[in-house]
């Protein structure tokens, strides 16, 4: 009797060294569970492409598929996880069902597909399954998620004279907006951690409510702000696609880059861009510089990442950039 064997490794987002592992079982499957530390390694420390074989490196058995879900121990408000699948069979349509929205598997190579999703800052904290399936029910796997409180502060930032009054044009939010939107088919990005985008210290983190002189703007940051000298080199995180080089009023010299399936990055208030809409980038590769362009108080880069256009924390896909003391 042919039994079907389903292994699900959870592991944190950032790089993995020691697992502790506990077995479970659900539904006559054997699932593993591997929570694993983090690692102190340097993201900067390898700006090469990374192939999307490194994504698999065991061979698929007979009559085998297994889900492996990419997600940090604690998932709080704001985070995200991949899900990779290795499947003897052929899927038919593979895609991940959670937190009320649909999302695509995509297909990497023979065997093996690829999804991610993520919550934001302000989805409610609880329970939430996600549910992996296909069209050929070759696939039929769920498992509840549950979404931690980030209890994120509140920001109060004082601004003065021309900035007070400055809004975003309706083409640049068009524009951003449809940025955070692409999706696309080809996978550019492969292993993390990604790279930091500039050197500095961050400060101001995902997720705190933000005030203007004093009066709620009933927003929260959708990014992480990392101080930097005025000038100091930026870079994409991962390889993709330039879908925005432009200058707008409230952003400041902005660049927006696909890096496909689902996941997009964002960098405002440069002082030069590099790049020009359409470049092909490799990872780490140079896009302009740190400046106080737009609706900024002083040189930093507002660097945010998209989760099929969910704001997510961008600070889970790296080394963590650590607060200014």
């Amino acid at each position: 009797m042919k039994h079907l064997l389903l292994t699900g490794l959870i592991s944190i987002l950032l790089l993995l060294p020691t697992p502790l592992k506990a077995h479970h079982h659900i539904e006559g499957f054997d699932i593993t569970e591997r929570i694993m530390s983090q690692s102190s390694k340097n993201p900067d420390s390898d700006k090469s492409n990374h192939s999307q074989a490194d994504l698999h490196d065991e061979p698929i058995t007979e009559s085998f598929i297994e889900v492996s879900i990419d997600k940090p121990e604690h998932f709080t408000q704001g985070n995200s996880f991949i899900v990779n699948i290795k499947s003897k069979k052929e899927l038919t349509n593979p895609k991940i069902q959670f937190a009320g929205k649909e999302t695509k598997l995509y297909k990497i190579s023979d065997g093996y597909y690829r999804g991610i999703a993520g919550v934001d800052a302000e989805t409610k904290p609880g329970g939430y399954t996600i549910n992996a399936t296909d069209d050929s029910n070759n696939l039929n796997f769920s498992e509840v998620i549950e979404v931690i409180a980030g209890n994120f502060p509140i920001q109060n930032i004082s601004i003065s004279g021309s900035k007070a009054s400055l809004t975003a044009t309706e083409d640049e939010l068009n524009k951003v907006q449809a940025a955070k939107d692409a999706i696309s088919e080809k996978g550019y990005w492969a292993v993390k951690p990604f790279i930091t985008p500039v050197s500095g210290c961050m400060i101001s983190p995902y997720g705190r409510k933000r005030y203007h002189n004093g009066k709620p703007t009933g927003d929260y940051h959708k990014g992480i702000d990392i101080k930097a000298p005025l000038g100091r080199p930026i870079y994409t995180t991962e390889a993709g696609k330039v879908l925005i080089a432009e200058d707008f009023r409230l952003h400041g010299k902005t660049v927006a880059i696909d890096h496909g399936q689902g996941l997009m990055s964002i960098y405002i208030h440069m002082n030069k861009i590099d790049v020009k809409k359409g470049d092909e980038l490799k990872r780490g590769q140079q896009i302009g510089t740190v400046g106080s362009t737009g609706f900024a108080t002083g040189p930093h880069l507002h660097w945010g990442m998209y989760v099929n256009s969910i704001p997510v924390n961008p600070n889970q896909w790296i080394v963590p950039v650590k607060s200014c003391k």
